[in-house]
């Protein structure tokens, strides 16, 4: 028996492609909102986010587990650490994260941690988002904010990174704190 959550990436003999496959620990306190949250995430069809394949609560023998579809590339949080993208790059993953948060939206759901470790930027070029619906579990949101004022604040943040290679809430992702002028961070075109 497990004591922690583990992910793995196996093959779908079915259907002949790569998943990963998320394993929960059935005494995590967490477990059952986690189950919950992934059957909402399976709602979004949106080829922009890491589709959610299959929920399994309980299955004789075995523990909880999540099938996530297998997308091969690098969070922007690793591409980040090369540098700031141009304004094209950040322009084209902001549309496209934008694009696809407006149909999560509609249907009255919200990713709520959005942030450069959210976001795969696949060998094509393409974006995919991790995590939503998943992640309210372990993190929880700031409950100051609705879901989507908490998107598009989040969405100003992976923007910022991108085009400066800085975080404007301090040292996370691996990137250095943006610098600040009384608490805020200041975009700045010359990079310190």
């Amino acid at each position: 028996m497990r004591g922690a959550n583990e992910t793995w990436r196996g093959q779908d003999e079915v259907l002949g492609r790569p998943v990963l496959v998320h394993l929960l620990a059935p005494r995590d306190p967490h477990t059952a909102q986690v189950l919950r949250l992934a059957r909402d995430a399976a709602l979004a069809t949106d080829s922009r986010f890491l589709r959610v394949l299959d929920v399994v609560d309980t299955e004789v023998g075995t523990d909880p587990y999540l099938v996530y579809e297998y997308s091969a590339g690098q969070t922007l949080e690793k591409v980040l650490q090369a540098g700031p993208l141009t304004g094209v790059e950040t322009a084209w993953i902001l549309r496209e994260v934008a694009d696809a948060l407006i149909g999560l939206h509609a249907q009255g759901h919200y990713h709520r941690h959005l942030s450069p470790a959210t976001l795969l930027i696949t060998a094509s070029g393409n974006v995919k988002m991790l995590g939503f619906g998943v992640n309210e579990a372990a993190q929880p949101s700031d409950d100051r904010l609705d879901g989507q004022s908490s998107d598009v604040q989040a969405l100003g943040k992976v923007l910022y990174a991108s085009l400066t290679g800085r975080w404007p809430d301090g040292e996370r992702f691996g990137l250095r704190a943006a610098p600040s002028v009384d608490g805020r961070p200041v975009l700045s075109l010359i990079h310190i």
